[in-house]
């Protein structure tokens, strides 16, 4: 059978066979990332636990469920969640989510090749490269906000590149509400409308702007924020918690700032060196058929390293923040894979091995977050070494030139793009362990040192979220001032639970401000713990008899106890 009729039998009669394959390498991602969740019993940050208590505690109290912290496209689809299947099946909701993400990787990248029978059907290798991006592995399996904007982002370009212009800019105003900062694609968005309406009214602006679609995605953009204002406005909310809150906030470098290379070094360790490599591969390739894709990644990229290098919206600088581009990312490193083995491959492959190179120097070079520091210089060693060797391999291939120096090439990429893919998911991506964090640990034992005393199961709060997911009698208060008003307010006998990290200072600064002159002032010590090397501590303090108005509200700087840290930070330090 000849090359030429092999395509058309493919062409006609493989798409199902396709969308089965793409399904099934999506299910088995699925599989281990439940496995994971099975096997965890840690967080992968504050805010993963904090996100759950705020849906969980949403049912009884609308202002919660308001919070311009709680993200509505988060929090209301996963409260029925968190009512009847608990923790468990908010991580299996997440890890669906991203099943959700990698099919949808599958389905842009067809969208990308379309006219290409050979590239589309490589577009199922995108839901692999969707799983193997280490960082969306392990939130796959969180209840953090990243997991479902990559849903809604994903779910927006494929629409838009299907033609359905109007339910795009309906699932992109969705992620304006879970992911604030990423309001900055609504221009990317509202560029394609005018582009395309521009296109189809033959050039002329007056039929542009008679285009009934553009201005209903336009219009489709706001639903979202204007219910979400709407709701928000009928419930009594505090001016922190209010969505209006966010355009009026002085926001400083508070959480640390950075050169603006920061976020572009953090990519790697969010979606791998292998798989943005082949990604900078298929923008490479595609031009103007990915434009939609590429545009978004950029902008988002921009956007975040300017804001952290500015200091301009006290950002933590987490590469977590760039999980919402999985599927743009993955379906352009599909494309990358079908395009390095097209006559005009030469460009892309250069594109992966110069991508590969800058990987292993910015994650290997400064340290990958959360592996094992004795594992960084072999994995490093290994990394430089392969890379280095099938870099060179491919060069010499490319300065041989024909069709059989391109293919080598082509496979040296390929090659240095899977080891470096699986070096990274094998030493990110593992359960999520409660012991994993010096905070966690400590907390947990000092609850444990109060269950020996008398004041056991007794009520009360306080300002880490860990104790309120450890004990079932304490609540999470979220704000500083708001624990302060309660702690004076509370009658003998109730509790707080301090800790060094978020007790021990506030967001702010102000000394008025920092709870625990108050809960020394006001309060007893019952129970204790300290890590061996002093760094972090906790401590659980009863309300005394004395009434609030015989203690004057503490001003100026306090001395803490031995071993209590300042540098803690407000939860929901991530914006």
């Amino acid at each position: 059978m000849s090359d030429k009729r092999r395509t058309r039998r493919d062409a006609g009669a493989s798409p199902s066979r396709h969308h089965l394959a793409a399904l099934v390498l999506t299910l088995a991602g699925l599989a281990v990332s439940l496995l994971l969740a099975g096997a965890s019993d840690g967080f992968y940050h504050d805010d993963d636990i904090g996100h759950y208590i705020f849906a969980r505690d949403s049912w009884e109290d609308p202002a919660i469920r308001w919070d311009m912290w709680s993200r509505p496209g988060y929090n209301l689809p996963v409260m029925p969640v968190v009512r009847y299947l608990g923790m468990f099946g908010c991580r299996a909701f997440s890890a669906l989510q991203t099943a959700g993400v990698a099919f949808l990787a599958y389905l842009i990248a067809r969208r990308i090749t379309k006219g290409d029978p050979e590239a589309r059907r490589l577009a199922l290798l995108a839901p692999v490269l969707v799983w193997v991006q280490p960082l969306v592995m392990t939130l796959s399996f969180t209840t953090l906000t990243e997991t479902p904007a990559a849903l809604y982002l994903a779910l927006g370009v494929w629409l838009y590149l299907r033609g359905n212009r109007v339910w795009a800019c309906i699932a992109m105003s969705a992620l304006f509400v879970t992911r604030y900062e990423l309001a900055v694609l609504a221009p990317v968005v509202g560029l394609a409308l005018l582009t395309d309406a521009d296109r189809a009214s033959g050039g002329s602006w007056r039929r542009t702007l008679l285009t009934p679609w553009l201005w209903g995605g336009l219009a489709a953009m706001l639903w979202a924020p204007a219910v979400y204002a709407i709701a928000a406005a009928g419930v009594d909310l505090r001016p922190e918690a209010s969505p209006f809150h966010i355009f009026g906030d002085h926001y400083t470098a508070e959480y640390g700032r950075g050169d603006f290379l920061h976020m572009l070094r953090r990519w790697p360790i969010a979606s791998g060196i292998g798989v943005l490599a082949l990604a900078a591969g298929g923008a490479v390739r595609s031009g103007r058929r990915a434009w939609l894709p590429t545009a978004v990644c950029t902008v988002a990229i921009a956007m975040h390293s300017f804001v952290y290098w500015r200091g301009a919206f006290a950002s933590g600088g987490y590469e977590r923040f760039l999980v919402p581009l999985a599927g743009p990312v993955a379906a352009l490193a599909a494309v990358g894979v079908a395009a390095m083995f097209r006559p005009r491959g030469r460009v892309p492959a250069v594109a992966v091995l110069a991508a590969s190179a800058a990987g292993v120097w910015s994650v290997f070079g400064g340290g990958v977050p959360y592996v094992p520091a004795a594992l960084l210089p072999p994995l490093a060693t290994f990394a430089v070494s392969v890379t280095s060797v099938l870099a060179l391999g491919a060069v010499v291939a490319l300065l041989a030139g024909g069709s059989r120096g391109r293919r080598a090439a082509a496979l040296g990429a390929l090659t240095a793009a899977a080891v470096l893919a699986g070096l990274q998911v094998g030493g990110q991506v593992r359960p999520l362990r409660l012991s994993d964090s010096e905070v966690y640990v400590v907390v947990r034992e000092c609850l444990r040192e109060l269950d020996d005393t008398a004041f056991a199961g007794g009520s009360g709060w306080t300002s880490h979220p860990i104790a309120d997911w450890l004990s079932e009698d304490i609540r999470w208060v979220r704000h500083d001032p708001t624990m302060i008003d309660t702690w004076r307010a509370a009658p003998p006998g109730y509790l707080y639970v301090w800790e060094s990290k978020y007790s021990g200072a506030t967001r702010t600064g102000d000394p008025e401000e920092v709870i625990t002159p108050h809960i020394q002032q006001l309060g007893m010590r019952v129970a204790e713990y300290a890590a061996d090397d002093g760094k972090h501590s906790a401590a659980v303090y009863v309300r005394l008899n004395i009434p609030a108005d015989a203690a004057p509200r503490p001003t100026g700087p306090t001395r803490r106890p031995a071993g209590e840290s300042a540098s803690g930070l407000a939860p929901y330090e991530a914006r």
